[in-house]
């Protein structure tokens, strides 16, 4: 899973320069730098439960337990190199059997983050009845899917 999130990297990567930007190898450092902080701060999770700050190359998402034994889930993701696109969504959920299922005001699609051993999956699933959609928290082809890896705190971060 580390190597398709590379893979993806890199493929962002390789189109910098496609871009037109005045200084393709400032963004290109930048690219790589935070690339860097992401290797770096990869942890193993502590436990089988999905609390805790869970990453990969397009951004990352927090979940926290909040009071009624309910977990708070905020995810933001972009496209790595331009931001082209960007998703936003924050909510809460009550996890059942290991799965946290929560519903977006906005759309009403379903998000199913699934703890799979060292990682987090993220699934969006359309409203019923949609064949063509996408995501009202996400920008035109963005998507939150994936999987997700533990993080330790930016430093400084908490």
């Amino acid at each position: 899973l580390l190597a398709n999130d590379q893979r993806y990297l890199l493929s962002s990567r390789e189109r910098i320069f496609g871009y037109g930007y005045t200084d393709s190898a400032e963004l290109l450092g930048d690219v790589l730098a935070g690339r860097a902080d992401f290797l770096r701060r990869l942890t193993v999770p502590s436990g089988e439960g999905l609390a805790g700050r869970w990453d990969n190359v397009t951004g990352g998402l927090t979940i926290a337990l909040v009071p009624g034994g309910k977990l708070e889930v905020q995810i933001n993701t972009n496209e790595p190199v331009t931001a082209r696109w960007v998703c936003d969504i924050q909510s809460i959920g009550r996890p059942v059997g290991g799965v946290l299922e929560i519903t977006s005001e906005e759309d009403g699609s379903t998000l199913r983050l699934t703890r799979i051993g060292q990682t987090l999956k993220v699934q969006a699933e359309a409203p019923a009845g949609k064949a063509t959609w996408t995501p009202g928290y996400c920008g035109l082809n963005g998507s939150v899917d994936g999987d997700y890896f533990s993080m330790k705190p930016r430093p400084g971060k908490g």
